[in-house]
């Protein structure tokens, strides 16, 4: 079987991704990160992707559609926020 270049930068970045990761968790040993390293296979760094792209793409549908009812309703959505503080602190 021929590795392509292709391959070869995939591998790299998911070893590349398996060493921050590691890395992040500071190990005060080699063997720590020996530990961290062989707990990161490449289907929990695919998963951990998967989940981290899953929350950017909810965070940025939240921030359409606060920009969406902004404009929609030409109220900026900080100041129904303070009327309503300013209502139920009336109540």
């Amino acid at each position: 079987m021929r590795a392509t270049l292709e391959d070869f930068e995939k591998v790299f970045d998911v070893v590349r991704e398996q060493v921050r990761r590691a890395l992040d968790k500071v190990p005060d040993t080699f063997d720590s990160l020996h530990t961290h390293l062989n707990g990161l296979t490449y289907q929990e760094i695919t998963n951990l992707r998967h989940q981290e792209r899953t929350n950017r793409e909810e965070w940025e549908l939240q921030v359409v559609l606060c920009s969406y009812y902004n404009f929609c309703c030409d109220i900026p959505l900080g100041s129904v926020f303070v009327t309503n503080k300013f209502i139920n602190s009336l109540g």
